[in-house]
């Protein structure tokens, strides 16, 4: 099928024979492609009628709205962005500002909580939490060994990491064990 809900052929011809002049305009949907990737829209769809006014059938326009989209989250990310700086330069206290930050960082990835871990410099052996957003205070000033976990593998590597099935990773900080993280990202800052 075009659509890449079935349903939705349905919903967009009853729209159309239910609107006053047969059409329908901007109506957000998707479509699957050749390959079965779902791809976002906007469609634009008409009836058509025959020369004594029986409808013969339907013409549809869409616009493919990927690179609109993806421009609207990049605005979304330099909008984020701007209120980081806005709230660097205005706060004095270095633990609301790293509180502000590490909330940012969480609402720009759509994630559920996080934690910001100080990496000790001249050993490189331990990492302490320095801050926690939607997660129990009781984990700041926790330290954690840095070794095969996400925190140490970051640190090595000084690249992002993401854990899809970190609750069967098996490299998983027992700190966190009663929490039944999902997906778990980390990046060095």
């Amino acid at each position: 099928t075009l659509y890449f809900l079935s349903e939705d052929a349905r919903i967009i011809k009853k729209r159309m024979l239910t609107s006053k002049n047969g059409r329908m305009t901007d109506h957000s949907t998707y479509i699957r492609s050749k390959t079965g990737e779902r791809i976002p829209i906007r469609l634009s769809a008409s009836l058509l009628y025959d020369y004594e006014g029986n409808r013969a059938g339907s013409v549809g326009f869409f616009r493919d709205q990927r690179k609109i989209l993806s421009i609207k989250r990049q605005v979304e990310v330099l909008r984020e962005l701007h209120k980081t700086a806005l709230e660097i330069t205005s706060h004095k206290s270095t633990p609301r500002l790293v509180d502000s930050i590490l909330q940012r960082a969480v609402d720009l990835l759509k994630g559920t909580g996080g934690a910001l871990y100080l990496l000790d410099e001249k050993e490189k052996a331990t990492a302490t939490i320095a801050a926690v957003c939607n997660l129990p205070n009781k984990l700041i000033r926790q330290s954690i060994a840095v070794g095969d976990n996400l925190v140490g593998k970051v640190a090595s590597s000084q690249k992002p990491a993401l854990i899809t099935e970190y609750h069967k990773w098996p490299h998983r900080v027992p700190l966190f064990e009663e929490y039944q993280f999902t997906t778990v990202a980390a990046a060095p800052i």
